[in-house]
């Protein structure tokens, strides 16, 4: 995968993966329009990926990633306000820890707040 000017932070959370050493969350911060959400995303392919290979995470091609890049994964969460002016509201903060509190269907369970 290529990420433009985030080798560094992507090579972290490689190695993090591989080392199987993964904290239960992050911080991707910074100004809008840098990569925050696609460099998450793809972290939680890395996560999740079916592939024997960790050097080949993400593959892209199992189902895994697959679903992950539509949005469809079921163990994936994102979670934004329902519009520009407003927050996010305690009532998704709450369907979100319901969802969370369910069995994985895959390795990890994983949310995006956006």
């Amino acid at each position: 995968m290529m990420i433009i000017g985030h080798q560094l932070q992507w090579k972290f959370l490689k190695k993090i993966a591989e080392m199987n050493r993964i904290p239960h969350s992050f911080l991707f911060y910074g100004p809008d329009h840098l990569g925050k959400r696609r460099m998450a995303i793809e972290f939680v392919k890395v996560l999740n990926c079916l592939s024997s290979d960790i050097s080949e995470k993400p593959c892209k091609v199992c189902r895994n990633c697959q679903e992950i890049e539509k949005g469809i994964f079921p163990d994936l969460k994102l979670l934004f306000p329902k519009s520009l002016k407003e927050e996010i509201k305690i009532s998704q903060i709450r369907t979100l820890i319901q969802d969370l509190s369910f069995r994985s269907y895959s390795k990890f369970k994983c949310a995006i707040f956006l």
